[in-house]
């Protein structure tokens, strides 16, 4: 009787914080704050937050409103945080600790708010277990897993086992080093029990829940494994390793079979959830234990071959539907997310196959295995997935400000991970990587070729993504054409060649036949190139470039082109302009430059004046990020 009084005066007092009376409102925040070092508060604030509306022990509990619930459970963290234990970061000082009784009687009830039915009061529920557990698990908390693992097990309460496997997922990010090797080996056995239960559902739990069920399932493996990372302790390092290894087959097994029947990949929110959790979960596996698994020894090289074959399965049907859609998502994907915010897409598909790829990649035995043998299609879907999409070219239509941000600080985009992987690809395998990269432009720039002889409004979308491939390893293409010429040897990637099909095929074609993101994305990516070029064709780029400046009728895109291809002309000026009488004898031959590039700096001097009318035109109708272009 006591406790329902002292709990409806909580209520009251909580109701009160939340009142639009501001008297009133701080009145009872100042009684709460207050309340704190009273004993029995934060056991009251557990109960009010979660409590279950229903008979126990022949009492009722109240019907307390969700508002009021949340507010409770917002104040116990804090609790937690400030009081719980002597010497934390956030505890009060001077204010007395949580009892050893009240711990106790916290403890024995807070798991059930993981039964309760609203998401957001299970997540916050997990929360405060966590934090709790970082102080008192195992030693002070010994049946704590035990409590997690009896939902997991008997798969009957869908809201009870994704409560438990949000806490676990929670716990495998805020416990200590020394508590994570005793965290696998009982929570592992059960975790898969999960991943491997049919699709269609068991005892309470049916086909939809299942998966998100799984979805969890997976996060929590992918956050046991990801704190390898962050442990600094070798022998901590070493023990979670090792109570790992006995699972790391049945990870496989898992990862494999959702790639192996996801047929609705990028059609359902739930199928295209749940392959997003198992390559997050698949990529954290490969990072960490990438020399268990090759050699057949803890994972069989059956398990884990026909895994990584369904793995680039998904991979190139996503790909394939994104370029043929041109990044456009079914409806049941349109602008959805899940519950912890991040994208759920077939464009967030591409974009975590890419990082997974790209971890493969750093695995020597992984690479040379699984990679190289790719390399060419990996290749190939790389270069189709840099195409602008139907939302992006929306958007750049409509707000220059956003295509010039997006050029210059695009880190997430599908075709911004396309280029990054080409850089890593190049990196790791560039004997190879140079014949391949040149053989899938020249097949795109023959598609679009085609495409653009039948009318395709679209043909210029392909040039455009190899044009940016280009790009974006213009760096290593230039140095690997320098070094081929210098032994006398045909270069794999012939930049001047390509330098001399770009101006073939954008600069020399009727206005009618131009696209202004094509143009203005050739004149980027030729002058990236004009180092390895001949003079003849860097001052062709160069005066295709001041001209767009100069040219009314030139659309901003082509215009922004332009300015980037000046700002990659610079550095031939800067090394020549060291040169001066006054450091003339302490240049060394890092800072010689040839008659030829000498050629290509005249020209750019030449037609400085035309280069600043341009820009001074441009400013007076710049946009804020097109103005920092300019002025750059």
């Amino acid at each position: 009787q006591q406790q329902q009084q002292q709990q409806q005066q909580l209520i009251q007092l909580l109701t009160a914080c939340v009142s639009p009376d501001e008297h009133a409102r701080k009145d009872a925040e100042r009684m709460v704050q207050s309340s704190g070092a009273v004993f029995g508060f934060g056991d009251l604030l557990c109960r009010t937050a979660f409590g279950l509306d229903d008979v126990v022990d022949g009492h009722h509990h109240l019907n307390i409103p969700m508002d009021i619930r949340q507010l409770a459970a917002l104040l116990l963290k804090k609790y937690v945080r400030e009081r719980w234990q002597v010497g934390e970061h956030f505890f009060i000082e001077g204010e007395p600790m949580t009892s050893v009784e009240e711990k106790m009687a916290i403890r024995g009830k807070i798991c059930a708010g993981l039964r309760m039915k609203d998401s957001k009061m299970r997540t916050a529920c997990a929360l405060v277990i966590a934090q709790i557990a970082t102080h008192d698990w195992p030693e002070e908390w010994e049946g704590l897993l035990g409590e997690l693992l009896v939902p997991i097990r008997e798969k009957r309460d869908v809201d009870h086992v994704n409560g438990a496997l949000r806490c676990m997922s929670m716990l495998c990010g805020d416990l200590e080093e020394r508590q994570l090797p005793k965290l696998v080996p009982e929570l592992f056995p059960d975790l898969f029990g999960l991943l491997q239960a049919s699709d269609d559902g068991l005892n309470g739990i049916d086909k939809d829940q299942m998966t998100m069920v799984k979805c969890r399932a997976l996060d929590v493996t992918r956050g046991c494994y990801s704190n390898l990372g962050m442990i600094g302790d070798d022998q901590i390092r070493f023990q979670i390793k090792e109570a790992a290894k006995p699972f790391l087959e049945s990870n496989f097994v898992a990862y494999g079979n959702i790639f192996e029947f996801r047929s609705d990949v990028f059609e359902t929110t739930g199928g295209c959830t749940l392959t997003l959790s198992a390559l997050k979960a698949m990529q954290a596996t490969v990072q960490y234990f990438g020399k268990e698994i090759t050699g057949g020894q803890v994972v069989s090289e059956q398990t884990f071959g026909g895994c990584v074959e369904r793995f680039f399965h998904v991979f190139e049907k996503a790909a394939n539907r994104y370029v043929q859609c041109r990044g456009v998502e079914v409806d049941a994907l349109d602008d959805c997310e899940d519950d912890m915010g991040d994208k759920v897409s077939n464009a967030a598909v591409v974009t975590q196959c890419m990082e997974l790829a790209m971890t493969m990649i750093e695995s020597t035995k992984i690479a040379k295995s699984c990679i190289q043998p790719r390399l060419k299609s990996l290749v190939s879907i790389a270069v189709a997935t840099s195409l602008t999409t139907d939302d992006q070219l929306e958007t750049w239509e409509d707000d220059v400000n956003q295509f010039v941000a997006d050029e210059e600080d695009d880190y997430q985009s599908v075709r911004a991970t396309s280029g990054i992987f080409l850089a890593t690809a190049c990196a790791k395998f560039s004997k190879i990587f140079y014949v391949v990269f040149a053989e899938v432009v020249a097949e795109l720039f023959s598609q679009s070729f085609e495409e653009q002889n039948n009318n395709d409004e679209n043909w210029w979308r392909r040039r455009e993504a190899a044009l940016l491939a280009v790009g974006s390893v213009s760096d290593e293409l230039v140095e690997q054409d320098k070094e081929a010429r210098g032994k006398n040897m045909s270069p794999a990637f012939d930049c001047n060649a390509f330098l001399n099909e770009i101006i073939r095929s954008e600069f020399t074609a009727t206005p009618t036949s131009s696209n202004p993101f094509l143009k203005g994305r050739a004149l980027w990516t030729a002058s990236r190139l004009a180092a390895a070029a001949s003079a003849e064709g860097a001052n062709a780029i160069l005066d295709a470039s001041v001209n767009a400046l100069n040219d009314q009728s030139a659309q901003f895109p082509v215009k922004i082109g332009a300015c980037r291809s000046l700002i990659a002309f610079v550095p031939m000026a800067i090394k020549s302009t060291q040169k001066s009488k006054k450091d003339e004898k302490e240049v060394g031959e890092q800072h010689q430059i040839s008659a030829e590039d000498q050629v290509k700096v005249q020209k750019l001097l030449s037609r400085l004046g035309d280069v600043y009318q341009g820009l001074g035109h441009l400013l007076t109708d710049a946009t804020e990020e097109a103005l920092v272009l300019i002025l750059e």
